[in-house]
């Protein structure tokens, strides 16, 4: 007989099981939890082992501060600091 429905090739299929296991993972407040651990566990690890934290770390607080200085910029209110290393 001939088949009307074709069959997807086996990796188009794997590919699709995975992404749906891995977003029904990242609805699990387990799994969330877990990420969320690992990730703030790595970053503090990170800014207090490296040598080149500091310099990062006031990179990072530079474009966190972006959004209020254009605010500050816009409205009379103070500017947050530029940090340098």
């Amino acid at each position: 007989m001939n088949n009307t429905h074709p069959q997807k090739p086996i990796t188009q299929q794997w590919d699709y099981i995975a992404t749906s296991w891995a977003l029904a993972a990242l609805y699990n407040p387990f799994a969330q939890l877990a990420i969320g651990a690992v990730f703030w566990t790595a970053t503090i690890m990170y800014v207090c082992f490296a040598q080149s934290a500091p310099a990062v770390t006031a990179d990072c607080l530079n474009v966190l501060f972006t959004p209020w200085n254009i605010l500050a910029d816009l409205t009379g209110l103070p500017r947050a600091p530029h940090l340098t290393p």
